[in-house]
């Protein structure tokens, strides 16, 4: 064996060199590993945010329909719209306004809300879901106070 001036064999140089650092194919292997990893929790993150935006929207529709009822306590009367909703009461009611932003008006998708005043003196205030259309599935499907009650 030869031996080196501090006393190490060529065997051990090599045996510590190998030992100190990762391989580029090691360093390959843990960053492909670390890409699926993310690509699934990312996939599933915008599946689990996609798949709320009903559920915020039934929960923004409610608070609209409760704005509307505040509304028509107010005035005797429901509003010719979802934007009489941003101004208060004109008579002692108080003087903030029944919703307090425009952006309350708009849907999850973007949407406006379809508001109509029902022939019992209630209202339905509905989305339009994602494609902003008439009917559909999933998160195209509409998004309306009077679900429930039809579903019955």
């Amino acid at each position: 064996m030869s031996e080196i001036q501090d006393g190490t064999d060529c065997r051990g140089v090599e045996r510590r060199r190998r030992e100190a650092g990762m391989t580029l194919v090691e360093i390959l292997v843990v960053v492909t590993i670390l890409g699926i990893i993310g690509t699934v929790l990312a996939v599933n993150v915008f599946e689990a945010f996609n798949s709320s935006k009903p559920k915020l929207a039934k929960t923004a529709i409610k608070q609209l329909v409760d704005a509307v009822n505040l509304y028509k306590m107010d005035h005797g009367k429901l509003p010719d719209s979802l934007d009489e909703l941003l101004h208060p009461p004109q008579e002692g009611g108080g003087s903030k306004a029944y919703i307090n932003s425009r952006d309350n008006l708009i849907d999850p998708w973007k949407h406006p809300y379809d508001y109509q005043p029902l022939e019992n003196g209630s209202v339905k205030i509905s989305s339009l879901g994602a494609d902003g259309q008439a009917g559909g599935t999933g998160e195209a499907a509409d998004v309306s106070n009077t679900d429930d009650e039809e579903n019955r």
